[in-house]
């Protein structure tokens, strides 16, 4: 049931955040002093990224663990693929 029904509610609920992260700078009026600073992409989108994948990951951490406790390693590589 965790994987069938919790797990894609859990990882869809925050697609509120994820789209917010990815405009920050303008809602918050910060664009030109970010895009001032050396290689904004190259610094800014790896950490906006990792944050991403952090939030999905807590989410759905209890499912993992529970994957990989019960030995099924299959579905704990699809769990983390999907976190991705």
């Amino acid at each position: 049931i965790a994987r069938a029904w919790i797990l894609p509610f859990a990882w869809i609920w925050p697609i509120v955040t994820w789209s917010a992260m990815g405009t920050r700078d303008v809602r918050h009026g910060t664009t030109a002093l970010l895009d001032s600073s050396p290689r904004p992409l190259e610094r800014q989108l790896p950490a906006l990224w990792l944050s991403g994948v952090l939030v999905a990951v807590t989410l759905g951490l209890g499912v993992g663990v529970r994957l990989l406790v019960a030995g099924n390693l299959s579905a704990a590589l699809a769990w983390s693929v999907g976190a991705l």
